[in-house]
């Protein structure tokens, strides 16, 4: 009897990825699915996978597992193959969490990086000093700017995306949005807490990707580091949409709380893009006023 060829309705994706050129040093093999052990689920990946503790040959890593089933309803693809190039590409920077491995399962890629700590929004509530939150704006100043040298940014800037590792550094993940610079976009990017006012005041979502969208996360997320507070506080989604739109966060708190970082927040969320400073001119300040690098 003539039995018909099974057709794999994920072969086009399955192949994307495993045609991706990714830097010497990513491990690649498709049946190292069989050597991962004691899975742990730890949280949802978006709406398209899951994140576990998994260890590989006796050593403990982080499993992000994305679904082809739903990257290809939710019109994610693109997405995927972004997060995994992009991470791929800066995974060398010192505090970026790096990317060890990338799995082709038969229905879900994995991607395997270092077991980099816990969230530091989970670390901001221990309340640590002024001088350790300095140490790791800096560090994160750092991984962004690594970022910005080789023309990505990272699109999605928040302490949720920001890991303390067991040796008290900072570790950046999580490069599910980022994009080349200068790209135009069509969608929505980030988390509404921290997302740039460009963002939100196209309707139609389109506008061209730049390095000052991050600037503008990373003064909302040195807002919270200091306060604990979001930086456009709560309330219902038109009253913060608003806020950010007219760049209006509570400059007196911040103030009361550190000097330097109401500085730094007041050249960082400014409605004006090409206004906002740099990475470089950020480290810059900090440098100058001894409050990171020495």
């Amino acid at each position: 009897m003539f039995r018909a060829k099974r057709i794999d309705p994920y072969e086009s994706i399955k192949k994307q990825i495993h045609d991706l050129k990714l830097p010497d040093g990513i491990h690649r093999n498709w049946n190292e699915i069989d050597d991962i052990s004691d899975e742990t689920f730890l949280s949802d990946a978006g709406s398209f996978g899951k994140i576990s503790n998994v260890t590989i040959h006796g050593k403990d890593y982080i499993m992000k597992e994305m679904f082809y089933k739903n990257i290809i309803e939710e019109e994610l693809t693109d997405e995927v193959l972004n997060e995994i190039v992009h991470q791929s590409v800066v995974s060398k920077g010192r505090y970026i969490c790096p990317l060890r491995g990338v799995i082709v399962g038969e229905k879900a890629v994995m991607m395997i990086m270092d077991h980099c700590g816990k969230g530091y929004d989970t670390y901001l509530r221990k309340s640590p000093p002024l001088e350790t939150i300095f140490k790791h704006f800096g560090q994160l100043c750092e991984a962004i700017q690594y970022l910005h040298e080789r023309h990505i940014v990272h699109l999605d800037i928040k302490p949720d995306n920001v890991m303390v590792s067991a040796d008290g550094n900072l570790r950046l993940i999580d490069f599910g949005q980022s994009m080349f610079k200068e790209r135009i976009v069509h969608k929505s990017v980030g988390t509404l807490d921290y997302q740039a006012p460009e963002v939100l005041h196209n309707d139609a979502h389109i506008y061209k990707v730049s390095t000052a969208v991050d600037m503008w996360e990373l003064g909302a997320t040195l807002y919270e580091m200091v306060t604990g507070e979001k930086p456009f506080g709560i309330g219902r989604l038109a009253e913060i949409e608003e806020r950010i739109r007219n760049a209006d966060w509570d400059k007196s708190l911040l103030k009361s709380r550190s000097e330097h970082a109401f500085v730094i927040c007041s050249h960082l969320l400014v409605k004006n893009p090409p206004k906002r400073w740099s990475v470089r001119r950020v480290l810059n300040y900090l440098y100058v006023n001894r409050l990171y690098g020495q």
